[in-house]
């Protein structure tokens, strides 16, 4: 991008040297056109090198007309690459946050994803720890000594009564 601008600069500096040389040579080819005596010292302009003078402007004019219509296409095509490139740049980062967004988004992610294996690992080792077989057996027993427990407390009841 900075290469597109450094040229486009210098085209249009070119450019403007160009047109300014250009101006020169219509000045002068018009003041030969129109004047025959020079307005500083007030002698005559021989015919000659008014002539002279006047196609090596026009020749010079025409150069320029030439070189300044090229200039411009080229300027014209420095423009248009580089409104290019700044698209292309303006889309580059929009892009580019867009990725930022979405790494912090993953991040975040990933942490939860860490907090939810955290418990899965806690809840395993919890369950883990915990012996269904024996445990049931523990309950069956339970009941039945709550059961026996019940009948002798039945049993004592009718006793009392």
């Amino acid at each position: 991008m900075d290469i597109v601008k450094l040229k486009l600069d210098e085209f249009t500096n070119l450019y403007l040297v160009i047109k300014s040389k250009k101006e020169r040579a219509d000045k002068m080819s018009q003041f030969m056109k129109t004047k025959d005596e020079c307005p500083t010292c007030t002698q005559i302009i021989d015919v000659n090198y008014k002539k002279t003078v006047i196609e090596q402007n026009d020749t010079a004019i025409h150069e320029c007309v030439d070189g300044l219509q090229k200039m411009s296409k080229t300027i014209d095509r420095l423009k248009t690459r580089l409104r290019q490139i700044e698209s292309i740049q303006t889309e580059m980062n929009s892009l580019e946050r867009e990725i930022s967004a979405a790494r912090i988004r993953i991040e975040s992610k990933k942490g939860y994803q860490q907090k939810l294996n955290k418990m899965i690992e806690d809840l395993d080792k919890e369950i883990g720890s915990f012996d269904t077989d024996a445990s049931l057996e523990k309950v069956e027993l339970d009941i039945e000594n709550t059961k026996k427990e019940r009948t002798q407390l039945i049993e004592y009841k009718k006793y009392l009564d």
